[in-house]
């Protein structure tokens, strides 16, 4: 952390604590990116140095900003989580630029050209939607509907992880997995829950989506290899 560190000296905001080598990461992203250099183009770049060798497509190239409304003012979500550590409440979540930004062609096609597209189980409203606020995203989706599988990221009425069920409740979602079949029932045919919430099964087949139940909850490379068989066996 000593990128931080000299920070401090110089007077400026540390409340992000990330180390040097990510610290190193944002500031090239940044660089290029106020340089002209797309973010679908620095994002390949990175994966070459890195050796990444899955594909990763950003779902834009455009500016695509959530904002937290609380009842201290609007800030960005990491202002929220991070800095003020996810305490003010929530009264509403908004996605800046989501009407101007245009959706990355290479997204609409992997969409289109795969034979199965996981939602995987991340805060709904500040990971999943974002990318549904753009129209295209959603159509494609909509369209693909029938190879469109969710994992739901709430067990009970909490979340796996992360602050999912704060900001479900703001957004009037029911914070089950009946309410994330419902947040994304138009572009998804089905979903899989945990064993725990099978309760709700047929709740949510009213809302003509399949269900289907198992652990969900990763915990370690082997629950996490679990998870991915099963949903590449459905």
């Amino acid at each position: 952390f000593g990128f931080l560190r000299q920070m401090e000296i110089f007077g400026e905001d540390t409340w992000f604590r990330i180390g040097d080598r990510d610290a190193a990461t944002h500031l090239i992203r940044t660089n290029m990116l106020k340089n002209g250099t797309s973010l679908s183009d620095i994002t390949k770049w990175m994966c070459k140095k890195f050796a990444i060798e899955p594909k990763i497509i950003p779902v834009t190239d455009h500016s695509l900003e959530t904002r937290i409304i609380t009842d201290k003012g609007e800030m960005h979500l990491q202002e929220y989580w991070v800095k003020y550590r996810g305490k003010d409440r929530v009264d509403g979540i908004e996605y800046i630029g989501a009407e101007k930004a245009r959706p990355n062609p290479e997204a609409v096609n992997a969409i289109h050209d795969s034979e199965l597209v996981i939602i995987a189980p991340g805060n709904p409203l500040t990971s999943i939607i974002p990318m549904l606020s753009l129209k295209a995203i959603r159509k494609e989706l909509t369209k693909n509907k029938n190879k469109v599988v969710a994992v739901s990221p709430i067990i009970g009425t909490g979340a796996v992880s992360g602050p999912a069920a704060k900001y479900m409740d703001a957004a009037g979602y029911e914070v089950s997995a009946y309410g994330i079949a419902k947040m994304y029932a138009d572009v998804c045919s089905h979903l899989v829950i945990d064993t725990k919430d099978r309760a709700q099964i047929k709740k949510i087949e009213a809302l003509n989506m399949r269900v289907s139940h198992t652990v969900i909850k990763m915990t370690n490379k082997k629950t996490e290899d679990a998870l991915g068989s099963f949903l590449l066996k459905k």
